[in-house]
């Protein structure tokens, strides 16, 4: 009895460890600047929303995301800047403080996070009827 007893609190220390490492390794990897690459957005039943070609390639060569450690965000674009704040709730980034291109209280969640690539899915709207992914990829 207490070796299953004692099996048992190493299991569930196991799986505690496990979620922080995960969280931390997502702290360590997202801290830095931030390229978008491409932007999409889809409607729930599975069509692709359309963004014209110009208007992409103007949004994805004018602005950056930098992730500071001190838990604000610093978005460029064409030379503006503006600072947020963000956390991070599990798989998921949450801005406190909004902005033209960013808005509050958003879940922003994390798809693929490695140390040189990220893609974020955000839902548009109150009635979730369509979505945006964000693929980065991080320049510093």
């Amino acid at each position: 009895m207490k070796k299953t007893f004692k099996l048992v609190i190493a299991f569930l220390c196991l799986v505690a460890m496990s979620g922080c490492s995960n969280e931390q390794t997502y702290k360590e990897r997202i801290i830095g600047k931030w390229q978008p690459v491409d932007y999409e957005y889809f409607y729930n039943d599975g069509s692709e929303g359309d963004i014209p070609q110009d208007e992409l390639e103007a949004y994805l060569n004018s602005i950056t995301w930098t992730f500071n450690i001190d838990g604000t965000i610093v978005i460029t674009k064409n030379g503006n800047t503006a600072t947020l704040s963000w956390l991070l709730e599990d798989d998921k980034i949450v801005f406190s403080t909004g902005h033209e291109y960013i808005s509050t209280g958003h879940e922003y969640i994390i798809e693929k996070l490695t140390s040189k690539k990220m893609i974020l899915k955000c839902y548009i709207g109150n009635d979730y009827a369509r979505y945006a992914r964000f693929s980065f990829d991080k320049v510093e």
